[in-house]
């Protein structure tokens, strides 16, 4: 199975993206993304992991080929209208200037009734479940800016939530966060997948939180498309190699028998 079988949310159709200047960053990716599934984006730094990510979330347009959401040219959505569907969190969002926690999730409702709306008994539902989903109920009333890097995380990725837009766009959403929190946010969006039929596309550094929590990776290197690919069949070390251009273990981990890879230096 691949991400075609699917119905489609996003799809990139021989997108190309360059500079200015004409440095080229992405070339020809054609890429699908269907709904009710997780999808990674993995790649050495600098293989345009976020820039593919932005042009998901319509910030890079192409230079070439088209973007499209369910079939339709994105350039053709108002943004509010394609901000009620695809919801985008970038790696560095921001410290969350003077906004509590809860007024910062409340910024996720914007697309629904607009900057000077009142909110409905709907909003508030989101808002509460976005804040009850990433463990903040605690700190509900805490300023944003007192926050650790960990908790502003999810508290960033609350808002993505309490947008419930059916496409959700992570760059690198755990990498601010410690170890059982980032099994905690994967494990979520995972859920959230299935149970929602959301299309979540997540930027990952981490290879084996790819392999263990996505249904599909897409590997990038030096702009271009390697492959997409189930865990299953991407985790294999002359595929890793090619990636990462770095000899590669692959064990099946001793509880879940998810694929492991370890460097073998």
């Amino acid at each position: 199975m691949n991400s075609t079988d699917r119905p489609v949310a996003l799809a990139m159709q021989d997108a190309r993206f360059e500079t200015a200047e004409g440095l080229k960053l992405l070339d020809e990716l054609t890429v699908t993304f269907g709904t009710g599934s997780l999808t990674a984006i993995v790649g050495h730094n600098g293989s345009g992991k976020s820039t593919a990510l932005k042009m998901l979330a319509g910030l890079n347009k192409p230079s070439n080929g088209k973007i499209t959401l369910n079939g339709e040219d994105i350039s053709e959505f108002s943004a509010r209208e394609f901000a009620k569907n695809v919801a985008y969190l970038a790696q560095d969002p921001g410290d969350g200037a003077d906004y509590t926690v809860e007024e910062l999730v409340t910024l996720g409702r914007y697309p629904w009734h607009g900057p000077f709306g009142r909110l409905g008994g709907e909003d508030r539902q989101a808002i509460e479940r976005a804040i009850s989903l990433t463990g903040l109920k605690p700190i509900r009333q805490r300023a944003v800016r007192t926050l650790s890097g960990g908790e502003r995380q999810r508290a960033w990725i609350a808002v993505t939530l309490a947008q419930q837009a059916p496409c959700l766009l992570l760059d690198e959403p755990i990498s601010a966060l410690d170890l059982a929190h980032q099994y905690e946010v994967l494990l979520l969006l995972e859920k959230l997948s299935k149970q929602d039929g959301l299309c979540i596309i997540a930027v990952l550094h981490d290879i084996n939180l790819a392999a263990r929590f996505a249904d599909y990776i897409v590997a990038l290197k030096g702009g271009r498309l390697v492959t997409t690919a189930t865990p299953n069949a991407l985790m294999q070390p002359a595929m890793l190699r090619d990636i990462f251009g770095l000899d590669m273990l692959v064990h099946p981990h001793p509880t879940t028998g998810h694929p492991v890879a370890l460097a073998n230096l």
